[in-house]
């Protein structure tokens, strides 16, 4: 482990089991607003970016308006930051596609805008030695973000490489923790990632895979399509297996991101962490639709003094915000921090 640092979620089965788990919490979620909430004064918000394969694949202009955007914006909706949940590319051994996807994301890292991306197993044509994600988006970035932004405090990877990483970050009189695991992780990797939450056991904690939630509602197993087992890995996690070794173990973790799966645009649960905590975990991925993704978006508006989290969907391209349940709604942050 390579760390610096510095100071310290059509109605089916699986669906309704789902819900049933949520509703036994007495948990929040609730559709309610198309734009981030205005009156918090410390609220922040983190951009997710989901599979931007086609934009790439297309030289669309897609993945660079929507980069452009998150920095024309970042002063409006206060981002701290933005988390891509992989697929950056279509096909891994096509340069053009690459030269699409970084300049995009260094567009966000010119502006100073800590950006984590995620491995997704288009990404690589062997996804235990993604190559040229290795090359085109390196461990560097995230030691240059430490050096060049403020609010970062500290960075981590498993085995100096980047498809591992975390960001330690302080915005708002908040401590965050950003931390993306591979693409069905290993046992090793898993491992890795609950040493480093125990470690930031003091931070509101954010992780990201490419494969965790299925479109239903529910967490990812070996009879789904597209879970990594069919991928030719066998060392591997899928969500049912993350959530019971690392996710509902550690007080602090507020909120799983994930893509990959289609055809279904969003999902969400929402589920005891233990002692009077609840775990958010999302699922978002619109490549399905036009233009590969119509350019949309998420972002994560955080008030830490009325402990929400208010989700909502815009598309630079379309220039409007998504209005519907699976698009804008709320959940309450019930975690805990601190050893």
């Amino acid at each position: 482990m390579t760390r610096t640092e510095r100071d310290p979620r059509k109605p089916t089965r699986r669906r309704t089991i789902a819900t049933v788990g949520s509703l036994a919490l007495g948990a929040t979620l609730s559709g309610c607003r198309v734009r981030p909430p205005e009156s918090a004064q410390r609220r922040f918000s983190i951009v997710v970016l989901p599979d931007t394969q086609h934009y790439s694949r297309l030289d669309n202009g897609l993945f660079e308006q929507q980069a452009r955007w998150i920095v024309d914006n970042q002063d409006e909706h206060d981002v701290a930051a933005v988390l891509h949940l992989g697929d950056l590319v279509d096909n891994p051994a096509e340069d053009s596609e690459w030269d699409v996807a970084t300049d995009a994301v260094s567009m966000l890292d010119d502006a100073g805008i800590p950006t984590l991306v995620a491995l997704g197993n288009h990404d690589a044509a062997e996804i235990r030695a993604p190559t040229a994600f290795r090359r085109r988006l390196p461990t560097a970035r995230y030691a240059t973000a430490e050096s060049r932004t403020d609010s970062i405090v500290g960075y981590g990877t498993y085995d100096g490489n980047p498809e591992n990483a975390y960001l330690r970050q302080r915005v708002a009189g908040e401590d965050l923790l950003y931390l993306t695991v591979e693409f069905g992780p290993r046992q090793a990797v898993v491992e890795w990632a609950d040493r480093v939450l125990s470690a930031h056991s003091d931070a509101l904690a954010f992780l990201t895979t490419h494969s965790y939630l299925y479109f239903d509602d529910t967490r990812v197993d070996r009879d789904d399509d597209h879970n990594p087992r069919q991928y030719g890995l066998t060392d591997v996690h899928n969500g049912v297996e993350l959530w019971a070794e690392l996710v509902r173990n550690h007080a602090n973790l507020v909120n799983v991101h994930s893509g990959h799966h289609v055809p279904g645009n969003t999902g969400r649960r929402l589920d005891d962490g233990g002692a009077g905590t609840a775990v958010s975990q999302m699922f978002v991925n619109y490549q399905t639709e036009r233009r590969g993704g119509n350019g949309w978006l998420r972002l994560l508006t955080v008030d830490p003094d009325r402990r929400r989290l208010a989700v909502s969907t815009y598309s630079p391209a379309l220039d409007r915000w998504q209005r519907g349940a699976d698009a804008e709604f709320d959940v309450f942050l019930a975690t805990k921090r601190g050893n």
